[in-house]
C-alpha cells in the first residue's frame, strides 16, 4: 500500500483536499494466502491510522474465490450463493470491526 504524500493530497481543481477511498481485500482467500483476513490492516497498520487521521475512507473488497484442494487452484465461485453472502457478511463483520479500531487509534 501506498499512501499519497502530502502534496499530493490538495487537488487544485477542487481547492480542496482529495480524500480517496481506500478499499481493503477482505475474503477467505486472503486468510488462506495469509493466514488472518484483515492481513493489509494488520500488516499495514501505521499506513491505514495515518489514511484515517487524514480523513480517508474505507470500504471493503471482497473476492467469491475458493480453493479446490484436489486441483490445487484457485476459482471463483458467483453460482454458489450462500457461499457469496457468507463472504460478504464474514468481509463486512470483521471489516467494520477493523475499521472501527483504526479510527478510534486516529481519533487524538
Amino acid at each position: 500500500m501506498l499512501a499519497p504524500k502530502e502534496d499530493q493530497r490538495w487537488s487544485p481543481a477542487f481547492r480542496a483536499a482529495a480524500h480517496p477511498t481506500w478499499f481493503l481485500r477482505l475474503d477467505p482467500d486472503i486468510e488462506r494466502s495469509y493466514g488472518r483476513v484483515d492481513f493489509a490492516v494488520d500488516h499495514h497498520r501505521g499506513l491505514v491510522d495515518e489514511l484515517r487521521a487524514h480523513g480517508d475512507p474505507f470500504g471493503i473488497h471482497v473476492h467469491y474465490h475458493r480453493w479446490d484442494e484436489r486441483r490445487q487452484v484457485v476459482y471463483s465461485d458467483h453460482a454458489n450463493v450462500d457461499c457469496v453472502a457468507l463472504d460478504w457478511a464474514a468481509g463486512w463483520h470483521l471489516g467494520s470491526a477493523t475499521l472501527r479500531a483504526a479510527r478510534r487509534r486516529a481519533q487524538p
